[in-house]
């Protein structure tokens, strides 16, 4: 009798074939089988005049057996998406979900990005993301539930500041997409967070209670005078509740010779609009080792901002990213004005807005994209608990 050797390990899948494995298991298994566990990819693309905004994600949440994706544009204060999900293991070593594809050009330099014509939306693009600046890898902090018993909150990211390139068709009018007209930011994540799919029943709630948060995420591409370019980068986390307060921060800058540095802290002087907790202008200040400050001015570019939710950050219509949906479904949305106050609120207000930045002390101007996210009243930042929402 000939005995077959049987195993407990994931399945073959493409990835297989390269060298590199990190644990002792195939590439359908990560470390771990929290169903939160998430690998997930964020592009934006901004017109510097501010006349059009162009964003993909994707997302691949191996424990839970879904792909997902969304592509969406931004003209002003109106926005298309056009979401798509579909099962996992069809088609595991693909990047692509229905309309919505994501593809390498150039490991780690540059990616392509591109939504088909489609039935849901009248909107389509291709456009190829290249970096300005190496990538950049930010700070992992990890998070517990309230009970401290679980990691509910664990990813390592790296982001990349460039520019953008393609074209992109809204209604029918094409608009080609030039390197010196457009700029681009990306991340690329992986590991376990929040919000990912529909909440687990039967888990204890409540515990520590955080009555204000307030976060945001800023990459900037600058230029001097002289031609000579740099990024800088802020992450700004505060938490508030009773008996506690935690702030997190990382600021750093990258210039065009590949040099880099790091601030010890960052200081915020933001201000909003109340009703739709739109960001409008503040001060950002990086503060070095020996205690020299560097204020940077950072204004909205104007109207717009491409809100996350209806690409299932936080939900929307029911649809959470990483939620099963079927063996394939793709649906779209249009949001005629999204800074309706009413809007704002089924959108939620994690955006990616367009700002002009001033560096008198770097001595560069430019671009960058906030995303920013405030909850409770924070009187000096023009918020008031009233208005206040997820």
């Amino acid at each position: 009798m000939t005995a077959l050797l049987s195993t407990n390990y994931g399945a073959l899948v493409p990835e297989d074939e390269l060298l590199t494995h990190q644990i002792v298991d195939t590439f359908a298994t990560v470390s771990q089988s929290d169903p939160s566990w998430t690998e997930k990819i964020w592009t934006i693309a901004h017109a510097r005049d501010n006349s059009l905004q162009v964003v993909l994600g994707v997302g691949k949440y191996t424990n839970r057996g879904v792909f997902d994706g969304a592509a969406g544009v931004c003209r002003g204060t109106e926005q298309w998406t056009v979401r798509a999900g579909r099962r996992l293991s069809s088609n595991p070593a693909s990047t692509d979900v229905g309309p919505v594809h994501y593809r390498v050009v150039e490991p780690l330099r540059a990616i392509q990005v591109s939504l088909d014509h489609t039935e849901h939306a009248p909107i389509a693009f291709d456009v190829e993301l290249r970096g300005s600046f190496a990538p950049a890898l930010e700070d992992p902090w990890p998070d517990r539930s309230p009970d401290g018993y679980r990691v509910t909150h664990n990813v390592l990211r790296y982001h990349q500041i460039g520019v953008a390139s393609g074209w992109v068709e809204v209604q029918g009018t094409r608009t080609e997409i030039e390197a010196d007209e457009w700029i681009s930011f990306r991340d690329h994540s992986w590991g376990l967070r929040p919000g990912v799919g529909k909440p687990i029943p039967g888990l204890p709630r409540g515990g520590r209670k955080i009555k204000q948060m307030f976060m945001t995420w800023l990459p900037m591409t600058m230029t001097r005078p002289d031609g000579s370019r740099y990024s800088l980068f802020v992450m700004y986390q505060e938490e508030r509740g009773d008996g506690f307060l935690e702030i997190r921060c990382q600021a750093e800058q990258q210039d065009d010779d590949g040099a880099s540095h790091r601030f010890v802290s960052v200081e915020q002087d933001l201000h909003f609009q109340d009703d739709t907790r739109r960001f409008t202008h503040g001060t950002v200040t990086l503060i070095d080792s020996d205690g020299t400050r560097r204020p940077l001015t950072v204004t909205a570019a104007g109207a717009g901002g491409f809100h996350l939710g209806t690409a299932g950050y936080y939900g929307w219509n029911d649809w959470v990213y990483g939620q099963w949906v079927g063996e394939e479904r793709v649906e779209g949305s249009h949001v005629t004005d999204a800074d309706k106050p009413e809007n704002a609120r089924k959108l939620h207000q994690l955006r990616d807005l367009l700002v002009r930045v001033d560096d008198p002390v770097g001595g560069g101007t430019g671009f960058g994209n906030a995303e920013t996210f405030a909850l409770g009243a924070f009187p000096e930042r023009g918020l008031t608990a009233e208005n206040s929402f997820l």
